[in-house]
């Protein structure tokens, strides 16, 4: 289960390569030794990220869905470029999506989400949710063009990743195509659809090692190269930088609203924090990991999404000092000793491992507990899974526990007590509150309305929120 996403790909890569009469490729490291990669804080299996967290503007979600889709299925020595502008004369050129693979070549992806229609006179037209037909250029043309142009550019700059082989295919991430679709100047092999995503990585491959036009594969040496030419025109051109000027302003106001709700964190041991989607919750949970860590508390920072839990580890090794864990809830125990169970096992995930991470550590030494525990994308921890994880605290009472969640985004069918979790808060004094009250300091002055995450924040000790009068308890959510 843990190692679900990645052994289908693998299967699927496999699938994808026997198809298109493609070699084998060697089997990867074994789910042990990424367990073992995982809990060293390493991060296995990550592409480079260029932007590491790109912005999401209305209306690319097609382009956020392919994206996670490689982000989640490419090795890491591959990098995977959102968004990048070119210009050529008097035009100015977009690319989705670049994969930069070493050993393989490069593959320029258009999205177009949506419908996507062509009629009998050959006019493409995209229907997006709520809004009506409207027409637009030929989506394999435009992603032809961008390869093009990456090409030339390369050239002109002299850099080795000119030569190396270049492909496009374009992606169709809220349709499903027939499998009889191959239309001349679009074949199969060139077009991602829904329900390729499951194997886009493969996909991608397979599309560079039949397609690509070029004389060798992308060298590392190549691919840095590419790197230190393509970051510098990232998010674009000279006719963009009043919008990035813009966003800049943005997101430092943000990041000080942000803050102001970290500082009332220190009052707290305990507390849940719910936000809505893209509303800054993993940022929350990293930047309380980072200021725990360096007041020298042992740390344990952790999620139940792999994807996730690969990018806390790559943030979380820029710090000056990382917290003792990052890493999966499931991957603890394992380092802790639990046997492996099979990976078809839903009770061996669901409720053995986590009854025996309890057990495991109550064996441990003190100094090998954590002084507190912070918990990303809380709604998909099991009921069964919270004892366990507050016995990892060195004081069970009162050791710090901060989660993060939003029940709208639930995946997984479960039932979290994430809120009864944190609500066992201390009658002790704590340090910094006057006669050790609980009252959380964020409810008794408003937060910019521009920040709808810590509108939404509860704490677990006093059930007040932001914007509200202190001594006016707000309705804890009873989202599902």
């Amino acid at each position: 289960m843990l190692d679900e996403r990645y052994d289908r790909s693998a299967r699927e890569e496999a699938d994808v390569r026997s198809r298109e009469g493609l070699p084998k490729l060697a089997r990867g490291t074994s789910p042990t030794q990424r367990h073992a990669a995982a809990a060293a804080c390493q991060a296995p299996y990550v592409p480079r990220l260029l932007p590491p967290s790109p912005e999401w503007v209305d209306g690319r979600h097609g382009e956020r869905a392919v994206w996670e889709a490689l982000r989640d299925q490419l090795p890491d020595d591959v990098a995977l470029l959102h968004s990048v502008w070119l210009v050529e004369e008097n035009r100015e050129y977009e690319a989705d999506l670049v994969v930069a693979w070493p050993g393989v070549g490069t593959c320029v992806v258009e999205v177009k989400g949506g419908r996507v229609e062509r009629d009998d006179a050959g006019r493409w037209f995209q229907t997006k949710a709520g809004h009506a037909p409207r027409p637009m250029g030929n989506p394999i043309t435009q992603a032809s063009d961008c390869r093009h142009v990456l090409q030339r550019y390369l050239a002109r700059q002299r850099a080795d990743a000119g030569k190396a082989r270049t492909a496009h295919v374009v992606a169709f991430p809220h349709m499903v195509l027939a499998a009889s679709f191959d239309a001349p100047d679009m074949p199969r092999s060139l077009v991602l659809d829904k329900d390729d995503l499951r194997n886009a990585a493969a996909a991608v491959r397979a599309a560079v090692e039949r397609h690509g036009d070029g004389h060798q594969p992308l060298t590392p040496d190549g691919l840095e190269q590419m790197l230190s030419l393509l970051v510098a025109q990232l998010p674009g051109q000279a006719s963009l930088l009043s919008l990035a000027e813009e966003h800049e302003q943005r997101v430092n106001q943000l990041t000080r609203d942000q803050a102001a709700v970290l500082d009332s964190f220190r009052y707290h041991r305990r507390l849940s924090v719910i936000g809505g989607a893209g509303t800054g919750k993993t940022w929350l949970a990293l930047e309380q990991a980072r200021r725990l860590t360096k007041d020298g508390k042992r740390v344990a920072l952790m999620c139940y999404s792999r994807g996730l839990g690969r990018f806390l580890q790559r943030v979380s090794t820029t710090w000056p000092k990382s917290p003792a864990y990052v890493g999966l809830f499931h991957d603890l125990p394992l380092l802790w000793g639990a046997e492996e169970g099979a990976e078809d096992d839903s009770d061996y995930y669901e409720r053995r491992l986590p009854l025996a991470l309890g057990d495991l550590a109550r064996e441990q030494r003190p100094q090998d507990l954590f002084d507190a525990v912070v918990v990303d994308e809380a709604q998909d921890f099991g009921e069964l899974w919270w004892p366990s994880l507050v016995a990892c605290l060195r004081d069970p009472d009162d050791g710090g526990l901060f989660v993060f969640l939003d029940e709208a985004q639930r995946v997984f069918p479960r039932t979290s007590q994430a809120s009864s979790a944190t609500s066992r808060t201390s009658s002790r004094p704590t340090s910094g509150t006057p006669n050790g009250s609980r009252r959380c300091s964020a409810a008794s002055r408003p937060i910019r309305r521009s920040t709808a995450a810590w509108r939404d924040h509860r704490c677990g000790s006093c059930n007040h929120r932001p914007g509200t009068r202190s001594n006016e308890p707000t309705r804890r959510s009873t989202r599902s």
